[in-house]
This record gives structure tokens, C-alpha cells and sequence, in this order.
């Protein structure tokens, strides 16, 4: 409901799996924001999520998939258990790309780009869309998602500040912009990348806020509903709310 694509778009998705050792096809996405709050979501997914993701399969990253685009053979699904086992886990698609790539797999990325529209209207609503990510990548990807500081420069340049460390702080912004200009912009086309290029510092102190806040507590804010979310991001049973928990 969120997705748009371009003429082409299945042909292009299904190509690569011609090759019988690739199990699952994902897409890259483009942000498309309806208001400000959405426009900040949308400079962090162009210029943070995007490029980690691009990053992934660089440094052996086999196991991952995005809702955006999951493309894969009937035949893997079911000997992959098919789709029951993943209807309580929050990262759905993270696990059905998990799952198929552990047949002996592999996930690649489709060089189509689909569009998402992001539907936060609130301040309130993006952070809590962040935190519910970021809940989720931390349970269901933990090692991982421990070391995620490491990567946003913005946070080391404040560090450096007072320090005085000039050529480390220029360094990192260097390093930082042209990251977000060629994903945001030469790879994704967005154009909240390309005007928000020089707030991509400030998104990386907020989102070490949303990464310090994910280990606060393991529940997430689903539309109206409250999710607690136990291993690898499995939904329970949460007694202590009034909206029952719903299946993802």
C-alpha cells in the first residue's frame, strides 16, 4: 500500500533468479515525504538505512531481505517452511529472507528502485517508527546492532569537539557527506538526501538517541496496538496493555 514501482519492475526482480543459486531478490527504496517530520524520516533512511544495506553484502552479510521488494521461488518458500513460521515475528521479512538464504541461498540486491511513501505526519510518530526498528534490528540481529555507533560520524564529531581535533571532525564530515551524496543521490535519487545533505550529522546524534532508547525496553508501537517483542523479535502476549498484540 505504501510502494510504487516503474513499467519493468517484475521482469527486472525476477532476472536474477535464473541463477538457481540466489534464493531471495530484494529492492533498495526511495523515501517520499508528505510532511516535515517525514521529509527528517526520510533523509535518515536515504543517507543511514540505505547505505548499510548497500554495505551488507560487501562485508558477508548473507542473510537479509527488505518488505519493500521480496521476490523468490514457491519451491524455496515451502522447503523454507513457508510463510506460518514468520507470521509472529515483527521482521517478517527479515526472517523469510533468513530462512530461504539458510537452504544454502543467497539474497542480492535488484538494481530496480521502488518508491515508498512515509506516512508520519508527528515528531511522536516518526520517533516511534524509528524506535520500533531499531527494537527490532536489535532483537533479531544483536551482535550487530551493538557495534551501529561505530558508524554514525555525526555522533565522533561531537565527541572530537571539544578536543579541538579539527582534521578529525573535517575527515568525518568529508567522509560523511560524500557517503549520503552518492547513496542518497546518485544511487537513490532522493531528493531529501540532496537538501537535507548537511543535517546528515544531526540524523546521526538522533539516531545514537533512538539506538541508546531500543535497549530501554522491547516493547514497540504498532499502529494502535502495543507489541512486546521477545527473541529474534517474536510477538507475545502483553498482559499489562489494553491493545492486544496483533500478528504482523
Amino acid at each position: 500500500s505504501d510502494i510504487r514501482v516503474t513499467p519493468g519492475y517484475l521482469e527486472e526482480i525476477s532476472a536474477p533468479l535464473a541463477d538457481p543459486s540466489i534464493g531471495v531478490v530484494t529492492c533498495l527504496y526511495r523515501p517520499r515525504s508528505h510532511s516535515w517530520p517525514a521529509a527528517w524520516e526520510a533523509l535518515g533512511i536515504a543517507t543511514d538505512f540505505m547505505p548499510s544495506t548497500l554495505v551488507a553484502p560487501l562485508v558477508g552479510v548473507r542473510e537479509f531481505g527488505l518488505g519493500s521488494t521480496l521476490c523468490f521461488r514457491a519451491a524455496d518458500l515451502d522447503e523454507a517452511g513457508g510463510f506460518e513460521p514468520i507470521g509472529d515475528y515483527i521482521a517478517d521479512d527479515y526472517q523469510l529472507g533468513r530462512r530461504i538464504t539458510q537452504l544454502g541461498k543467497r539474497a542480492v540486491l535488484s538494481t530496480h528502485i521502488v518508491e515508498t511513501s512515509l506516512g508520519d505526519t508527528t515528531w511522536s510518530g516518526v520517533w516511534q517508527h524509528q524506535l520500533r526498528w531499531g527494537r527490532t534490528i536489535r532483537l533479531s540481529k544483536s551482535s550487530g546492532y551493538a557495534g551501529l555507533p561505530i558508524t554514525h560520524a555525526g555522533l565522533w564529531m561531537l565527541i572530537a569537539l571539544p578536543f579541538h581535533l579539527a582534521w578529525v571532525i573535517a575527515a568525518l564530515a568529508a567522509l560523511r557527506f560524500l557517503s549520503s551524496l552518492i547513496t542518497g543521490w546518485f544511487v537513490l535519487r532522493s531528493r531529501a538526501a540532496l537538501f537535507g545533505l548537511l543535517l546528515t550529522p544531526l540524523w546521526d546524534i538522533y539516531a545514537f538517541a533512538v539506538w541508546i532508547a531500543s535497549y530501554a525496553s522491547s516493547t514497540v508501537h504498532w499502529r494502535d496496538h502495543y507489541l512486546r517483542l521477545g527473541p529474534e523479535g517474536r510477538i507475545e502476549p502483553s498482559p499489562d496493555r489494553e491493545s492486544a498484540p496483533v500478528r504482523s
